[in-house]
Order: C-alpha cells, then structure tokens, then sequence
C-alpha cells in the first residue's frame, strides 16, 4: 500500500523531483569526472615518477668535468647523482624548424635516474650515431624505425638513426621554453643518445653540464643547493632547480591543482541544492497528507515505519540520480582524459579508481538523500491521529515588515504589493531562490571572465608586449653590436632589438628566488611593458623593474633595495640594486633591466642571448635558411606560431568554460523551476480566488513574475561577488611560477552573468503560465488548505 502511494506521489510531483534528480545527476557526474581525473593525473604520476626514478633535483651548468659529480655525492644529504650532457641540435628540415633536447644516459648503467621508458625498438648502440626518438614526436611525424635524421651540431651535419621511441618522467610535458603555451611535439621533442657517442660529436669528452640527483630528505634541498654552489662556483651554474620548479612537473601539478579545485566545491553545491529541493518538497507534501498520515498512525502504523516511507521518496531519487551520474560520470573519464591530458607523456592508470568511486558516489548520494529526506520528513513524527484530522491550527499574525512600513508601498501597483508580501511571507522559499541565483550568477560570470583572463595572460602577451615577427635565440653569449649589426644589414630587416636573458638568484633578506632578468634597450619598440591599468610604462633607467608575483613571493615592494647574485658576475660577487617600479607579468616571472645597466653590472660585458627581429616575409624566411644550420642560433621563434599554439589553448580553455556555463544555466533553472511549481502548489486557493476576483491569468503570472525578479535582483547583487571570490579562488590554485593566472572580472562579464542569470529565470516562467491556466478555479476553492 505504502509503496503505491510512494509511486503515485512520485508522479504528481515528477517535474520537481526530475529537476532534483537532475541536479544530483550533474553533482555526481562532476564528483566522479573530476576526482577521477584528479586521481587518475596524481596515481599515474606516482607511479610513473617511482618506476623510472624521477630526480628530486637538477643542477645545470656551463660545462665541468664528469668527475666533478663524485663531489656531490660526497654529500651526505645526496642519496644519488647522474651526471649528463644535455643539447639542443635542429633538425635539417625545410619545410619548419624542428629542435631536438638531445639528453645523455650512462649505457652501463641500469635503473638510471631520469631513466628512459622504451616504447618500441631497442636500446642505440653506444659505438654508433643511434637515438632514441621522443614518442610524440614518432608518433606525430607517422615516423619508422630505422629512419635517419639529419641535425646540425657545432656547424656540422651528422645522420643520427633512430632505433627506438620512448619517454621519460622528466618531460612530462615537453616545452621548448617556459613562454610557450602548449608543448607541440611537431616543433620540440626529446632525444636520448648514449654519452660516449654524444660526447663524440660534441666534442666535450670526459664533460658535462647537467647533474640529476636525488636526496635522503627533500627538505635538505636548500642546504644541499648552497654546498653544491660551493663546489661547482667556478663552472658557471646557471641552475640549480628542485622538483617543485621542474618546469615539466610544476606545469603538470598546475594543471592537477586546478582539477582539484573543484572536484568538491563543485559537487557539493549541486548535492546541497538538491537538498533543499528535496526537503521543501517532503515538508509540502507532509502539510497536504496530514489526515493520511494520521488515519496510517489510527490503522497500527508506526511512527518509524511512516517516516521510512517518507523518506524513502528521497532516498529513490537519490539512488537513480546517483547511479545515472556515476555512469556517466565514469564513462566520460577517459575523453576527459584526452582532452585535459593534452601534452601530457605518461600513461594514464585508472586501476582500482572506477570500484573506488562507484562506492563512494553511491555513500555520497544516500547520505544527502537520507539528510535532506529527514529534515523534510521529521515533522510527521510529532502528529497524533486525532490532531491531524483538522486543518493546522492558525498561527498568531504579527505584523510583518511591510505593515510596519506600509506607507512606503501604498501607491504601489496591487501586483507589486501582493509580490512583496508574498516574498516577506515565506522567507524559507525566497532564501532558497536567493541562493539558487546567487550561485548561477556566480557560476554565469566564469565564461567571460576566463576568457578575459586567457586574454589578459596570452593574446596580450603576444599582441602587445611581445610584438617582434620573429625571436633569434643564440646557443650562447655574443657580443651585441656584432650581432646586431649583421643581421640589420640583412634585406628585408626593418627592426632589430637585442635581449640578454641574464640568470640571477634575486635576495631578499632570508628570501631568494630564481629568475631571469630580461634586459632591453631603453627604448624599446619591439617589447612593451604595461601597468595594472594597461597604460604603456617606459623601461627605467636607473632600477629593475619587477613582475608582481616575484615582488609577492620575496615581500618587496617598490623602492626596496635587493641584492643579486648571477654566475655571470665577475669574482663570484652580490650586486645590490633598487627596484623602482613592479608591474604586472602573467607568462613567466621576471625582472627587466636598461640593457646599458645590465653591462655596468656585467663589468663592461655587452653580451646579448637574443634578438627580436621585424621584416618582410621574405626576409625572415632568408634568415632561418641563412642560420638554420648555424651553431650559433638555438631557434627561432615565428608570432604566426605562436598564434597558432593560442588558438589550441583557447580550444581547452573554450570546453572548460562551456561546461561552466552549462552548470550555471541547469542550476538556475532548477531552482527557478522547482520554486515556481512549489509555489502553484501552494498558493493554488490563493490564485484561484485572485481569478475570481476579475484579475487575467496574464495578471496573476505577472505577480509570480515580480516576486521572482525582485530576489533574483538581489541574488544577482550577491553573486556577483561570489563569482568574484571563486574566480580568486580558482586564479591562486591554478598560478604557478610561469603561468600567474590574473583573477579580473571585467564588466562584461558582470553583463554575461545578468543576462545568462535572467534567461534562466524566465525559462520556467513558459511552464508556469501553462499551469496558471490549467487552474480549476471551483476546485482550488473548495480544497483544503
């Protein structure tokens, strides 16, 4: 008997449990997508690190001798040391450029640091020109085996075979520089070749200029780093890099972080939205079925087992929704996987994860179900047969808000006022309202504003900082008016603007930090600066400049003086500078110096590592053949490349904020919808006697209607800085060293999020009229209340 009418409440109230079971649908189809993929990216790093021995650190420099290693793993905190010899050669290829990172490996040894998964092919024969080819690249070029590849190593063109592809746990995600957006295996891959053979045609026998290591305690690094500068000084370190600013392993746990992010807010708030649907309908149909409840309890029926029943409505939808989300859920990880997981070289493991997450979403469910059925069922409890076979008795009235302030609202139009007194008369309801558009507004303003902020960190890096048509980056140090000179005689060539990219350690007091130090000419027109308010800032003359994420990390502020160290700096010396002005820097994290004081620092040194070059089609293709086999030139770097690799990274981007949307337009109108129906169900007496009374069914939807807007008007003001919080919340997750994601909501995203809020709103409104006219008027009237 309990079950049939189980299913024939059900029925009558399917619109609104449908829109509930919808939004448990969506809460654990996002619990289950996002955790897994958040443990699917942190399992298969793990492992991945573990299996081939992934260094805790690595140190570069200009080059020392191999034995010189056995000095740092005299160490005690140094576990293990490597030492290798790490180059790039391009490709000899007309048709695009292609860079190699062409690392050494010790043949004889097994279990190697760093080590190499082989994929296919064997091992390169250390007597041979053999290699191991990266996988991406393999795999994107539709490669063989046995095929040879012609590069360019110190101005000579070896024909290097290719025996095997592979990987390794330090390219994760392979980039050729810490400016490019997303690895392109077409343009920059990984090579591994035997030392002996690779010292061979370098010519730096018995010499490295890489060291893996790894350490009994990572908290040693910063001790271990000092030692190590003591003993390697006179070899020009350039770097001494611990795991956590690995360029390949910070891009990766970026991206998981900002999976992480949200894989519990996100879920729990549609769960909690549920809830409260859930326990406003349970609690509704509790006041309508008083005098069944009470002829249950007359027949023998327990308490317990009438609350059961009850809550049980809640607990089937639940179930249902639960089981559609986690199937749905599961079944898109591995799309998910393909399309966040782009660049990413590592196999991607989901052992033990679906079972896990099939118990845990089904936990999940029944605990919100069996919750919000409770708090919605609980009251049933306290009626005693006799008492539920009469109508509740009446509360006592008070005056309410309105009749306190009654003359603020006299001349009102009579549907204003009926929508006012409505809204202050059940305040359970318009806070649930509230809340519902507060968080759809919230959700609705991330579209644009993601988009402002991709737009922040990359079209204007490229469009208007970045302005050169191609960056010439040098294998080394060379003078500058050399350089530059040659290449301005060059046919085609308009501007020709030197950079040096000098490696320095900046202090702080206790604080240091790693960097860069981008040093331009005073006037540069090839690579602009611009402020927080994006107004052009002149290069200073007499300071470094500082990006504001270095300025935050090391607490400095503008006229602090800071000191710093670089291997460039003659005697191994600290030279104290002041920092006149921070600005803000979204790609990278640097500081920027007048080229002319760069050289004082350098004791007279002009030496550049870079020139940014504009000119005619023609003459940049004659550039690239003129020194593409050059040992000079490292690579160049073409703004139509660029372009293209923005493109992709908005196509990523794109789907993550598509989703968004998607979200915040099924959360609002659920609660849009649910609140309508609940309130039709409610108030169907009160509406039919306002029909009676000669107003249109148009005229009594206009009151709904106005009730609706005036909380969503407030739901609107308070999700605007909601959506504001979570965008800073979801910007400091996601912004690494090389990637600071700015957290802006500009005004059109504040429109966005109104007009996207208000559609969601006057959706249902269609449904609403519909209903208003299948009111029975002698029906309503006569039921009772």
């Amino acid at each position: 008997m309990l079950l049939r009418k189980m299913l024939r409440d059900l029925w009558n109230h399917k619109g609104t449990y449908l829109a509930s079971m919808t939004l448990i649908i969506v809460g654990i189809l996002v619990y289950n997508m996002l955790s897994m993929l958040h443990d699917s990216f942190q399992y298969s790093l793990d492992q991945y690190y573990e299996t081939y021995n992934f260094a805790d650190a690595t140190l570069k420099v200009v080059g020392m001798p191999k034995d010189k290693v056995d000095d740092i793993m005299s160490l005690r905190e140094v576990k293990n040391a490597e030492g290798r010899l790490e180059k790039r050669v391009r490709l000899i290829d007309e048709e695009q450029e292609v860079i190699f990172q062409l690392m050494s490996y010790d043949a004889s040894k097994d279990n190697r640091l760093n080590d190499i998964e082989l994929l296919e092919g064997r091992m390169p024969d250390p007597n041979e020109l053999e290699i191991i080819i990266g996988n991406k690249y393999f795999e994107a070029m539709n490669m063989e085996l046995g095929v040879t590849l012609p590069v360019v190593v110190n101005g000579k063109r070896y024909n290097l075979k290719v025996v095997g592809y592979g990987r390794s746990p330090e390219f994760i995600y392979a980039k050729k520089n810490n400016n490019e957006l997303i690895s392109d295996p077409k343009s920059f891959d990984l090579a591994f070749m035997p030392y002996q053979s690779m010292s061979d045609i370098f010519g730096v026998k018995n010499q490295i200029n890489n060291v893996a290591f790894t350490l009994y305690d990572t908290d040693d690094f910063e001790m271990v780093k000092t030692k190590i500068n003591d003993i390697i000084y006179k070899y020009g370190i350039q770097q001494i890099t611990d795991r956590e600013n690995q360029v390949s392993h910070a891009t990766t746990v970026q991206k998981m972080d900002g999976i992480g992010s949200m894989t519990t807010s996100v879920p729990i708030m549609f769960l909690l939205i549920s809830g409260i649907i859930i326990y406003i309908v349970l609690k509704r149909i509790i006041e309508q079925e008083r005098m069944q409840i009470g002829v249950l309890k007359a027949f023998g029926i327990t308490d317990y087992r009438i609350l059961i029943h009850y809550i049980s409505y809640s607990v089937i939808i639940g179930f249902l929704g639960g089981c559609i989300g986690t199937y749905i859920g599961i079944s898109s990880v591995p799309s998910m996987i393909e399309m966040l997981g782009i660049g990413f070289n590592m196999p991607f493991e989901t052992a033990g994860l679906y079972e896990r997450y099939i118990i845990k979403s089904f936990l999940l469910t029944i605990s919100f179900s069996v919750f919000s059925g409770y708090a919605g069922a609980k009251n049933c409890l306290k009626l005693q047969p006799a008492e539920s076979m009469r109508p509740p008795v009446s509360k006592e009235s008070k005056a309410g808000i309105l009749d306190k302030f009654y003359f603020l609202i006299e001349d009102f139009d009579i549907k204003l006022k009926l929508a006012l007194r409505n809204i202050v008369r059940n305040k359970g309801r318009s806070t649930f309202i509230l809340f519902g558009v507060s968080v759809t507004a919230a959700l609705l303003c991330f579209p644009v504003a993601m988009n402002n902020m991709y737009d922040k960190m990359l079209v204007d890096q490229f469009t208007k900082i970045e302005v050169y048509d191609t960056k010439i980056s040098l294998s080394g140090y060379m003078d500058r008016e050399t350089v530059v000179r040659e290449i301005e005689n060059k046919d085609g060539v308009t501007i020709v603007e030197p950079m040096l990219e000098l490696p320095v350690e900046i202090f702080n007091g206790w604080k240091s930090q790693e960097s860069a130090i981008i040093s331009l000419p005073l006037n540069s027109q090839l690579y602009n600066l611009y402020d927080t308010n994006d107004e052009p800032i002149a290069l200073q003359n007499d300071g470094l400049m500082l990006s504001h994420w270095m300025a935050s990390k090391l607490n400095i502020e503008e006229g602090d003086y800071v000191s710093l160290k670089s291997p460039f700096f003659r005697n191994d010396t600290i030279k104290t500078i002041r920092v006149s002005k921070i600005v803000p820097q979204y790609i990278g994290s640097n500081g920027y110096l007048n080229i002319e004081l760069v050289k004082e620092l350098l004791d007279g040194q002009d030496l550049i590592s870079a020139l940014m070059v504009n000119g005619t089609d023609g003459a940049l293709i004659q550039l690239s053949e003129d020194y593409g086999e050059s040992q000079q030139v490292s690579t160049f770097d073409f703004s139509e490349k660029i372009a293209r690799e923005f493109q992709e990274y908005m196509y990523q981007a794109s789907a993550v904020t598509q989703i968004i949307l998607f979200f915040g337009l099924i959360i609002g109108f659920a609660v849009t919808y649910v609140s309508l129906t609940i309130t039709l169900s409610e108030r169907n007496r009160e509406l039919a006697t306002m029909l009676v009374m000669g107003m249109g069914e148009n005229e009594v939807h206009q009151v709904l209607i106005l009730e609706q807007f005036i909380i969503s008007f407030f739901g609107i003001l308070l999700g605007l800085p909601l959506g504001k919080m979570l965008l800073v919340a979801f910007a400091e997750s996601s912004s690494t060293e090389y990637l600071v994601m700015p957290a802006i909501v500009p005004l059109e995203a504040m429109i966005y999020s109104v007009v996207a809020t208000i559609i969601a709103i006057i959706l249902p409104q269609i449904i609403g009229r519909r209903k208003i006219a299948k009111i029975i008027v002698t029906e309503a009237l006569n039921a009772r209340e």
